[in-house]
């Protein structure tokens, strides 16, 4: 897979009113020191605190107000007295708030704040403090839904004001009338009113004036930042948001970095939580992950910068720039973004910065960066979504319209003048969007480029497949879309399987825990095939796609449960043998078999190795298949170069039995089945379909085995042998190779020859005992086959792809093709049975 690169979204600070209601107001009652240090003058500065949090709460629209009893200098600086004589001061204050005389009557509740675990840790008075404070508060614990909260913060951070979110500050004591001195780090547009009046001296309503006085006036601004609760809700929302880009969004929250971390622990720590989502904070010592499941199948991260440090979290680039609480055409930065970065206003709500973050997404797919007069080229984004413009906007339709059907969807979009054409284009195109959101949605998608442009193609070929072909349970094609979903689930099944699991090497994964994690997945896989349900889901790196690969054949199987009995068997020994193949491809025995090299010893060990390689592959392969491999066998080649070509082909054909269940196409064709009515499905048309399911699987391995060789797509994974390579000695001299390559080459194209005419024959078979099936499998084989012959389902546009199915659409495909060098007399005409039983795994 390649290194990931995320579409970098900035989410800038709301902005919003002055809040005329709800407010945050931090009171720093300060002079005491300077009016002397006394008990009485601490007693009387306690019973103000009282009589002014009274007073503030009867106003009404103050929702929490914040007293500083001392910051994290004067914690360090104090002297033990000092803590004891405001801790006797909140031993009065639960006797009063217990007797009823202050607090309560006026609905406030209280709680004491700050770096509490530091201060208990230093033990003696400052320890007591914490207790005394915690017991008066308690003692307010009663009221159900107070008028306003009172926070006592102790050994706070000089950011409390950004990470509390507050609308004023209010300071007593202030040395001179004409200069303000918060003694915070305030964040922009919020006041601090001050007084020269020394506490306890200052009324309660003088507080009130300073209140009144400091928001008159207050304007519109940008918040410091978000709650820390909007943007957990962004992290559970993301993975079911349908947003088609591996995206990271940082955003400026009001919590401190310890809360914030706190926070994540336990949303990464609650087993019934979303892990598809990376989450990370600002802190000192830089981004500090929660890695619980941070593999490359990860589409979102979620970059949270204390709003005191929002400058810091400023990426070199973004791609977008979310503007909750603006709206267009006027729009406002909160600080310098890159010159080309759309800016996306939208409401200051979750759904709102998810709704901008789809049309961040669309809008340079739709809109090419500035190329003078010509839009159609440019340099990309720094995430080029595979999806065209289309699709991106079919997604949010067909998700937002789940009860309309795409036929409803595409009348209402496409243009009257429209032809057949375009009508069929996007007929495909919308069912793929309905599909790929969902299947985007329920985790069973990667976020890779190439593996995304890849699940497109398979989408578009699922859903031209089942393209008002009528059937006997719609006899009119118009219900086509139910077997189109079916067919797309079930392609973007074995693709995440592929290429989530069997294809890839975790970052820094050893040779030994790759072999385990793959039969782990493998064993899981097979166990749901069997129908059997596993006690867990599976757990470890990388085994987020196989949970989500694994529920979605159950949700196949569930969803057809009224269908056919035997078909459905067939249907779960196809996927048995589809994982136990993908399990053992790189297996040293498949990649260099060992029975082809024994038939060169003559005597006991050449009848033996021919006595192998009847009961494991000859028997076992497809009709024609292993009619070949006895041929092959039973050759008397005296000649060295003869047995040299044999011992060649025997090695491509035992390969090909071996890994040809990989490509699942047998798979796809008995699934598709699912959606026909079971007195439908009778024996005849069950073998006719495995039939064609059996030959189909090593003609597709063997097509995108030589569109490999051919460096022209194939398979990603360029470490993985296939059935051509296998052939091409390692270590010899470049000429060497070259016509080794060469002579493989051809041996791949006769094979694949031979195979298609076979695979033909089949279908004509299959076109008379089951007519609607025939033409689905037809339309498959054709459209695979021009992928093949092209580059790879990973490497076609979406424009190339659509052009292939209106190729296929326009074209008469050949019932019966013509023989090839490699076919036996009159086996063209003869029916090719199946190897495999109607049932079983063999």
């Amino acid at each position: 897979m390649q290194s990931r690169r995320w579409f970098e979204v900035k989410v800038q600070s709301p902005w919003r009113t002055a809040r005329k209601q709800a407010r945050r107001i931090i009171l720093l009652p300060d002079g005491n020191h300077r009016k002397g240090e006394s008990s009485r003058d601490y007693a009387a500065g306690a019973a103000n605190v009282v009589g002014c949090a009274e007073h503030v709460a009867l106003r009404g629209d103050v929702e929490t107000l914040l007293v500083c009893i001392a910051s994290r200098q004067n914690v360090d600086k104090r002297p033990e007295a000092f803590f004891d004589v405001v801790a006797a001061q909140f031993a009065w204050l639960r006797t009063e708030v217990r007797e009823g005389r202050a607090l309560v009557p006026c609905g406030i509740r209280c709680s004491v704040r700050g770096d509490l675990a530091r201060m208990r840790a230093a033990g003696g008075a400052r320890a007591r403090l914490v207790a005394s404070i915690e017991a008066a508060c308690e003692a307010t614990r009663s009221l159900p839904e107070p008028r306003m909260n009172l926070e006592f913060w102790i050994d706070y951070p000089d950011e409390l004001a950004w990470e509390r979110d507050v609308d004023l500050v209010l300071r007593t004591g202030a040395e001179e009338p004409d200069v303000v001195r918060p003694g915070f780090c305030l964040p922009p547009f919020v006041p601090c009113a001050a007084t020269t009046t020394l506490w306890p001296d200052v009324h309660p309503e003088e507080i009130g004036a300073l209140i009144d006085r400091g928001l008159r006036d207050a304007p519109s601004h940008f918040a410091p930042g978000y709650n820390l609760e909007l943007a957990l809700e962004l992290a559970r929302a993301l993975p079911r948001a349908r947003i088609p880009a591996p995206m990271r969004l940082t955003l400026p929250v009001c919590a401190s970095a310890e809360e914030i971390d706190t926070r994540l622990g336990a949303f990464h720590a609650d087993p019934t939580g979303e892990p598809a989502v990376e989450v990370s904070c600002l802190g000192p010592r830089g981004w500090g992950g929660h890695e619980r499941a941070l593999d490359d199948d990860t589409w979102y991260a979620i970059r949270i910068v204390p709003a005191a440090r929002s400058a810091e979290g400023i990426a070199e680039d973004y791609d977008a720039v979310i503007a909750p609480g603006q709206a267009a055409p006027n729009v406002l930065l909160a600080a310098p973004s890159t010159a080309a970065a759309p800016v996306h206003p939208c409401a200051p709500t979750a759904q709102g910065i998810l709704h901008a973050l789809r049309r961040a997404v669309r809008f340079p797919v739709a809109h090419v960066l500035l190329q003078g007069a010509d839009r159609s080229r440019g340099p990309s984004i720094s995430v080029d979504p595979p999806w065209p413009a289309e699709i991106l906007d079919l997604i949010e339709v067909t998700a937002a319209k789940p009860e309309r059907s795409i036929e409803q969807i595409v009348r209402a979009r496409l243009p009257s003048a429209a032809g057949a054409d375009a009508e069929r284009d996007l007929l495909v195109e919308a069912m793929s969007a309905r599909v790929l959101g969902q299947a985007l949605s329920e985790g069973l998608l990667l976020p890779d480029r190439s593996l995304r442009q890849g699940d497109r193609n398979y989408a578009y070929t699922g859903a031209y497949m089942m393209l008002r072909v009528p059937d006997e349970a719609d006899p009119t094609g118009e219900g086509w879309e139910r077997s189109a979903e079916l067919a797309i689930r079930c392609m973007l099944a074995i693709s995440a399987g592929d290429n989530g699991v069997f294809d890839r090497v975790l970052p820094g994964e050893m040779p030994d825990a790759w072999r385990a994690r793959l039969q782990s997945a493998a064993h899981h896989l097979e166990a749901i095939a069997r129908g059997e349900r596993p006690a867990a889901p599976p757990v470890g790196p990388g085994m987020r796609i196989v949970d989500a690969i694994g529920k979605q054949w159950e949700s196949l199987f569930s969803r057809h449960a009224s269908a056919s009995g035997a078909l459905s068997q067939a249907c779960r020994d196809a996927l048995v043998r589809h994982y136990r193949a993908n399990a053992l491809e790189r297996a040293p025995d498949v990649v260099d078999n060992p029975l082809v090299r024994r038939l060169g010893l003559g005597g006991p060990p050449r009848q033996e190795a021919i006595a192998h390689i009847e009961a494991r592959y000859a028997s076992r392969a497809p009709g024609p298949v292993g009619e070949r491999i006895r041929r092959l066998l039973h050759e008397h080649a005296g000649d060295p170069a003869r047995f040299a070509d044999l011992q060649r082909e025997l090695r491509l054909l035992l390969h090909i039995v071996d890994t040809a269940p990989t490509i699942a196409v047998e798979v796809l064709f008995l699934f598709c089945g699912l959606a026909t009515p079971a007195e439908h499905v009778h024996e005849m048309r069950l073998r006719a379909l495995i039939e064609v399911g059996q030959l189909a699987d090593p003609t597709f391995r063997l097509a995108n085995d030589l569109a490999s060789l051919s460096r022209n797509g194939g398979d990603r994974d360029t470490g993985k042998e296939s059935c051509l390579s296998i052939l091409i000695p390692k270590g010899v001299s470049p000429s060497t190779g070259a016509a080794a390559l060469e002579r493989a080459r051809a041996l791949g194209e006769t094979y694949l020859a031979w195979l298609e005419e076979h695979l033909g024959h089949a279908m004509a078979r299959l076109a008379p005992a089951w007519p609607s099936m025939a033409e689905k499998v037809m339309r498959a084989v054709h459209v695979g086959r021009g992928v093949y012959r092209c580059a790879h389902y990973t490497t076609l546009s979406s424009e190339e792809m659509l052009a292939l199915l209106g190729e296929v659409s326009r074209a008469r495909p050949r019932r019966d093709p013509p023989a090839n060098a490699l076919a036996a007399p009159g086996s063209s005409a003869s029916p090719v049975k199946p190897l495999l039983p109607l049932t079983g795994t063999g």
